[in-house]
């Protein structure tokens, strides 16, 4: 089996962070790298100074040998409806029509 390499890059830092301690400054991937690098001020995850780079190969697995993500288990609900009451007919009947009896004695201009 053929073993395919990538590259993987380590931030080498002017000014370490004061809040964050064990940061490796890496690995970042080749487009991780460039938005890092691009910035004004490149600062790692860790929010230490980067002055430079360090190239690295890594072992990589083929998109086509991965094991497919596997799917979350979402349980499934049925949906909730709210209950319709036998007697809304009636209380419609008896509200003379409207749905709300509370509507029934208001006077509507049409």
């Amino acid at each position: 089996q053929k073993t395919i390499t990538g590259t993987a890059y380590t931030a080498q830092v002017v000014h370490r962070p004061v809040t964050v301690k064990g940061c490796l400054h890496g690995p970042f991937c080749a487009r991780c790298k460039r938005s890092v690098a691009r910035q004004v001020l490149p600062f790692c995850v860790c929010r230490a100074l980067v002055d430079n780079w360090q190239e690295t190969t890594v072992p990589t697995v083929p998109m086509d040998r991965r094991p497919a993500p596997e799917k979350p288990k979402v349980p499934v609900v049925a949906p909730s409806y709210p209950a319709r009451r036998s007697t809304d007919a009636a209380v419609r009947v008896a509200a003379g029509g409207a749905p709300n009896p509370a509507l029934a004695s208001a006077n509507f201009v049409s």
